[in-house]
């Protein structure tokens, strides 16, 4: 499978995800069966051009963003902030984007960290300091 047809395979299953849906549920709203979504997801198979758009639509992204096309890091600024900024004037810390940017490259690790904010505060805090530790001594070798 190439790259752009995995990472749409990926998209796919992750936009699905977010907004709390099974295959069913996308397949319902696409008005197709499951098994297709299915297909989508695995890699078996791409939508057409007509779905694509209807998957962007539905879900809310370009297109580009999608098929895993590389936006832009302005593009992707812009969409933290009207997603995180617009309910809340906070200061804006730029280092929140590295951060953004690393979680939207690296889905696990925005697993790994929704896990850790269920943890009860002390051990949060372990976890804290591993990560401290770890960071220290990769700098170091």
């Amino acid at each position: 499978m190439r790259l752009m047809e995995q990472k749409l395979a990926e998209n796919i299953k992750y936009f699905r995800k977010l907004q709390n849906w099974t295959q069913q549920d996308l397949a319902k709203h696409l008005q197709i069966s499951r098994s297709v979504v299915a297909k989508w997801e695995s890699g078996t198979s791409v939508p057409d051009v007509k779905t694509l758009i209807l998957l962007s639509k539905t879900f809310q992204v370009s297109i580009d963003h999608l098929v895993g096309m590389n936006t832009s890091r302005a593009d992707l600024l812009k969409e933290f902030q009207k997603m995180y900024m617009s309910a809340d004037q906070r200061q804006w810390d730029p280092d929140m984007m590295e951060i953004f940017d690393y979680l939207v490259k690296h889905p696990r690790m925005k697993e790994y960290f929704l896990e850790m904010i269920k943890l009860p505060l002390k051990k949060q805090k372990v976890v804290h300091r591993m990560f401290q530790t770890i960071i220290d001594e990769m700098e170091r070798t």
